[in-house]
């Protein structure tokens, strides 16, 4: 039952075939001798049909699609063995509407070449793209204080603009600079040992501050537990009391390690520093960090 909406009557040969119905099948039995069909030009636009050889007995069956099947009116197609089809679409050209061949197999249906000709590229030359990079540029002016200096690389500070983020890069070799036995106290030496400061203008408002460990911190009895800490006071020494508002509590250091904090809050103007988070006493011979904090311009 689910094929009578869509089965038409098994022609016999000489038969016309006039479609009546949406998504026709037209099924074709053949004896041993010729067979021939004709489906009878469409009336309406939109149609589709299927012509196919259910059975063969042995004969070809010759349909002519009355009006041609293509630009070219061609209007024979032979479907010679079981399973040979041909699915027809209506077409409105001009005033009258004629069928165009959707699909086929096995049959001498003449359709247009879909083919795409094969294009051989000898050389192709490709320009350089100049794309603008995000360059940090030269260091700007020290913003740390004296005692943040140790016997290694001196400290620097890179501040550059990132889709519109101000990120400032401070760059610090612990060789030199020593730890002291109290947790939480400063990491330096003699001198302010600041290694930079909150100034909203140049920082812009700060939301997240990563410790990046460039070298593992070496040294005996050195800490190797750091953090970083902001502090109103700007003349923190070695051994100073840091405090516990932190920028980021980074743990153990190792290299390859990144540690960040999201939630900032910081006070405008305070001081940064390193501290010692475990509290062990002993000057450094290695160790290489990055304080990189993220900040947003206020608004205008």
């Amino acid at each position: 039952m689910y094929m009578s909406p869509y089965r038409m009557v098994t022609p016999k040969t000489g038969d016309t075939v006039y479609v009546d119905r949406q998504l026709a099948q037209i099924p074709v039995t053949t004896g041993a001798g010729a067979f021939t069909l004709t489906l009878a030009q469409p009336t309406k636009a939109g149609l589709v049909a299927t012509v196919n050889l259910d059975t063969d007995g042995g004969g070809d069956c010759t349909l002519t699609v009355a009006g041609g099947y293509n630009a070219d009116a061609d209007t024979a197609i032979v479907l010679g063995d079981a399973g040979d089809f041909v699915t027809l679409l209506s077409v409105k050209v001009g005033a009258s509407c004629y069928w165009r061949v959707l699909a086929q197999e096995g049959t001498d249906a003449a359709v247009e070449d879909i083919t795409v000709d094969t294009l051989t590229a000898t050389a192709a030359t490709i320009a350089a793209a100049s794309v603008a990079a995000v360059t940090r540029g030269a260091a700007v002016d020290a913003e740390h204080g004296a005692g943040a200096v140790g016997t290694g690389v001196a400290p620097a500070t890179y501040r550059y603009t990132r889709d519109g983020d101000i990120i400032t890069d401070i760059e610090i070799d612990l060789t030199g600079l020593a730890s002291v036995a109290t947790g939480d106290d400063v990491i330096g030496k003699t001198g302010a040992a600041f290694i930079g400061r909150n100034v909203v203008a140049k920082n812009g408002i700060i939301y997240k501050m990563e410790l990046i460990c460039l070298e593992t911190p070496a040294g005996a009895g050195a800490d190797t537990d750091i953090n970083v800490v902001a502090n109103a006071a700007a003349d923190l020494e070695k051994d100073g009391a840091g405090g516990t508002t932190y920028g980021v509590n980074g743990g153990a250091q190792a290299a390859g390690q990144v540690v960040e904090n999201l939630v900032q809050g910081l006070t405008a103007n305070h001081y940064f520093y390193l501290t010692a988070g475990t509290g062990s006493a002993g000057t450094y011979t290695a160790g290489q960090l990055i304080v990189r904090m993220y900040g947003r311009p206020l608004l205008t």
